[in-house]
């Protein structure tokens, strides 16, 4: 049987931050993606920012799929995930830390905002 998590510890799930790329991102992003050590780089830089990070892939989509979740009681997103994909995962993992790092500048994310409230 399964241990049942406690929520109050703070690592209760909230839900996702859906952040849509605009066409200037995108292309920024393949430029990011250079794979090997900078994809690493890029992976440790969200674990030592206290995210938890995952990396699947959909055979249906396929595609890859990076997701982080802020993690911790204080984290600026604790609970809330942001998923971004590609078919290579590199790109994957370059939007992902694109919008945490370059975009939100490792602060809270606009999770209860409208898109054209978004102060970035």
């Amino acid at each position: 049987m399964a241990k049942q998590k406690n929520s109050s510890n703070g690592n209760s799930w909230k839900g996702f931050y859906n952040f849509y790329l605009d066409e200037g991102q995108k292309n920024g992003i393949k430029k990011l993606a250079l794979g090997g050590q900078a994809t690493f780089n890029r992976i440790n830089e969200l674990v030592d920012n206290n995210y938890k990070f995952g990396l699947s892939y959909s055979i249906d989509s396929k595609a890859y799929f990076a997701t982080v979740t802020g993690r911790g009681k204080g984290h600026p997103n604790e609970g809330y995930s942001l998923t971004q994909g590609h078919a290579d995962p590199a790109v994957a993992i370059a939007a992902v830390w694109l919008v945490v790092s370059e975009v939100h500048g490792w602060d809270s994310w606009p999770v209860n905002a409208e898109k054209d409230e978004w102060d970035w």
